[in-house]
Formats: structure tokens, C-alpha cells, sequence
């Protein structure tokens, strides 16, 4: 090390230069996503919505080949409509693929879709980052009974209005802020450990 001071400092800011770009060489660069949204409150999605209700999935119908560009199909039946003049039982479909925005819907959902009844379609950007229960109202029942048993289909997963939270493409755009703050504190304490070093 050399022992005019002044050269220290700068051989200590090179120190720090260099382990900062290391530090920035390590931290994976975001993800691309064609899909892209602006996040909605429950009452700017539901304005957006020619139809919003609470349901069961029962079935999924998928392409046969996720690249195709078709749609999912999701046959649901209706328990509560907030939004629309809907039947008992409905078809609303996705794209497959979730950079398309592209949405999944398994157990009990509350969807926000456009269209008329019999052609719903819904997508990523058509939900609020955080379901607001009580801005949807009390709803209404669907127009007719339907004629199906809870048990046609079995949905993958359980998901009450209740219980509803920001979609996980909404945590996904959290880490590249994530991965700067780290980076930032790895340059901080570099360079508080190298200029504060008590001297010999």
C-alpha cells in the first residue's frame, strides 16, 4: 500500500469502484414481460368491466399447444353478480400465455371481464392490484339455477373474494427495486469499512 495519503484515498476509491461493478455483475437483470398494466382500484376495474361476478370453476379447456395463440376456456358457475346481466353457468376466456396477460383461474374466483354474456374474456390488466370487497356491493343472484354438482371439475386452488391479494405479476415487478437497494447498501458499507479503517 502505498504511504503518500493522497494516494491512498485513491486506491481505496478504486477498491470501491471495483467491488461495486462486481456487486452489479451478480444481480440477474429483470425479467422481460410483454405484459404490462396499470394497477386499477376495484372501483376503476369495475367501471372498466361490462361484466363483474363471483364463481366456481369448473372446468378448464386449454389449447393444445401453449404457442398457438389460443385462448383458455373457463367454464364457471356464477354465485354473485356485481356488474351485468349474467346466467348460472358462463364461458370466459384468457390467453394461455401470462406475457400475453393472460390470466388462471382454479376454485372460487371474482372476475372482471368484457364482452357480452356469451363471449366473456378477461386478462391480467382487467383485475385491481387489491380486491376491494365492499366496493363491489351486496351483487345479485345470476338469472337461473344452475344444474351442476359441486363436483364437476376439480379446481386447483381456493380463492374467496376475501381472500384476495395482488396478483403475482405484481410482485414480480418489485424485484428490480429490490436488487438496486441491495446493490446501494453493498456500496455504502464498502466504503464506510475502507474510509473509516483506523490507521496503523
Amino acid at each position: 500500500m502505498p504511504h503518500d495519503p493522497g494516494m491512498r484515498i485513491v486506491v481505496r476509491w478504486v477498491i470501491v469502484a471495483i467491488l461495486s461493478m462486481g456487486a452489479l455483475a451478480v444481480v440477474p437483470a429483470p425479467v422481460a414481460c410483454a405484459c404490462s398494466c396499470r394497477a386499477l382500484t376495484t372501483t376503476e376495474a369495475v367501471d372498466m368491466a361490462s361484466a363483474v361476478f363471483s364463481g366456481d370453476v369448473l372446468s378448464t379447456t386449454e389449447p393444445a399447444s401453449l404457442g398457438s395463440g389460443d385462448p383458455i376456456y373457463y367454464r364457471i358457475r356464477v354465485n354473485r353478480v356485481y356488474k351485468g346481466d349474467l346466467p348460472a353457468l358462463v364461458t370466459v376466456s384468457s390467453a394461455a400465455s401470462e406475457a400475453s396477460c393472460g390470466i388462471r383461474l382454479a376454485g372460487k374466483v371474482t372476475v372482471f371481464a368484457t364482452g357480452p354474456a356469451d363471449g366473456l374474456s378477461s386478462s391480467f390488466c382487467a383485475a385491481p392490484v387489491t380486491l376491494d370487497v365492499k366496493a363491489l356491493g351486496a351483487g345479485v343472484r345470476p338469472t337461473a339455477v344452475p344444474s351442476v354438482t359441486p363436483t364437476e371439475g376439480t379446481p386447483a386452488a381456493t380463492r374467496a373474494p376475501e381472500q384476495a391479494t395482488a396478483p403475482a405479476g405484481a410482485v414480480n415487478r418489485l424485484a428490480p427495486g429490490v436488487a438496486a437497494l441491495v446493490v446501494g447498501l453493498v456500496i455504502v458499507v464498502g466504503t464506510v469499512l475502507l474510509l473509516w479503517r483506523p490507521r496503523p
